[in-house]
């Protein structure tokens, strides 16, 4: 910013200068005319809908400066900027530096064969301070490219590896958190990630990912976390009490133990807070600054999804059935304390259940007039029989 805003201020104090002498030597008007023009036509607009920043060139090159040995781009904000011999010595080149949002849909299989998808979601923003190298990777197009590459490529190289990463669909589903990891430190390199959050040299044939989850909760000599499951590749770390992780750990002093503790709780802060977009990495050779990075959906397909989908629903209804079955003995208890016998508890709740159908059948017959005679005389013989009966007694 300083080389254009000393170029242009140069500039303009000589063209005034000749404005100046212009007027003097012909007419006052017609040099005020000249310097108006000048200032007239070197005006641009870098547009703020949506934002924009210009890179300076100079008869046509684009322009960097030195800071603290580093090529930074000279470049101009949003607003009217004023470019001298506008477009034949000085000009913009207008560059949108809106945030860009993006996913990655990757299709790959785990070592069990299972086809997977998985969706990485990212935002970055173009660097004012890198624009050139934003503008010689393509732009936008072209870093979304470059990040379709190297996130495809690097999810592939973990999902179906058999040294790292999961075994199997299972084990994908838990392992959001050691994809970021290894995502990120893809992207950003590990001299940025270390920078970020160096985890130090002494621990470093420790997997960033197994540190991760040893430092997830406090983990005393001994202690038994319940439920807590591990991966194929992290079972060689967590058996026997983290026997592993621990043969390293405990040869350092406390002094060291405690650097290690704190560089691996800032490592996953810096993960969180990359998934939610509340940090930022710069990424130099791009020219652009990752705001957020974070896998957001994983999904089985083909027939391990729906032999996935089965199994998901046989197992809730098992749960209901056996939800089912205990408050049915509940009743039945209820009822053989009234009384009841468990044969006759059953029929009564079963029939209230729907499960055993009982009803009353009606049925209508066609008598002849005859018959129907018969019947009512019998009918009336029998009572008279057992009344005249009763009556004896």
């Amino acid at each position: 910013m300083k080389t254009k805003r000393t170029t242009t201020i140069v500039i303009t104090i000589v063209i005034l200068l000749i404005g100046f002498v212009i007027s003097v030597i012909t007419n006052l008007f017609f040099g005020i005319a000249v310097v108006l023009a000048f200032l007239l036509q070197g005006l641009r607009r870098i547009e703020n809908d949506p934002p924009h920043k210009g890179i300076v060139t100079i008869l046509g090159k684009r322009q960097y400066k030195e800071r603290n040995g580093e090529k930074i781009t000279v470049y101009t904000n949003e607003g009217w900027q004023f470019f001298p011999f506008c477009p034949f010595v000085t000009s913009p080149i207008h560059i949108d530096v809106s945030r860009k949002n993006f996913q990655i849909e990757v299709i790959t299989r785990t070592p069990d064969r299972a086809l997977v998808k998985i969706m990485v979601d990212v935002t970055v923003r173009p660097w004012a301070e890198r624009l050139i190298e934003y503008l010689d990777s393509g732009e936008f197009e072209g870093v979304k490219s470059q990040f379709s590459g190297e996130i495809s490529e690097r999810i592939r190289g973990w999902v179906e590896g058999e040294e790292e990463g999961p075994k199997n669909w299972p084990e994908l589903y838990q392992a959001r958190l050691e994809a970021i990891s290894i995502l990120i430190r893809r992207i950003a390199g590990k001299k940025k990630m270390d920078k970020l959050a160096e985890i130090p040299d002494e621990v470093q044939e420790i997997p960033t990912s197994i540190l991760l989850k040893f430092y997830s909760k406090e983990r005393p000599v001994g202690k038994k976390w319940p439920n807590e499951e591990f991966s194929e590749n992290e079972k060689a770390w967590a058996d026997e009490d983290w026997e592993k992780v621990r043969e390293v750990i405990d040869n350092l002093n406390d002094a060291k133990k405690k650097e290690v503790k704190e560089a691996v709780k800032k490592r996953r802060r810096v993960i969180n807070d990359l998934r939610s977009g509340d940090t930022k990495i710069e990424l130099d050779d791009l020219g652009v600054i990752l705001e957020r990075l974070n896998v957001s959906n994983i999904e089985v397909l083909g027939r391990t999804a729906e032999a996935a989908d089965q199994e998901a629903k046989e197992q809730e209804e098992l749960k209901a059935e056996a939800l089912e079955v205990g408050h049915l003995l509940t009743q039945i208890k209820r009822l053989k304390e009234t009384g009841y016998s468990p044969e006759q508890a059953l029929e009564i709740l079963q029939t209230e259940r729907g499960k055993v159908n009982k009803s009353i059948d009606e049925k209508k017959l066609n008598i002849s007039p005859e018959s129907r005679q018969l019947f009512e005389k019998l009918g009336k013989e029998t009572l008279d029989m057992i009344f005249n009966k009763k009556g004896g007694k």
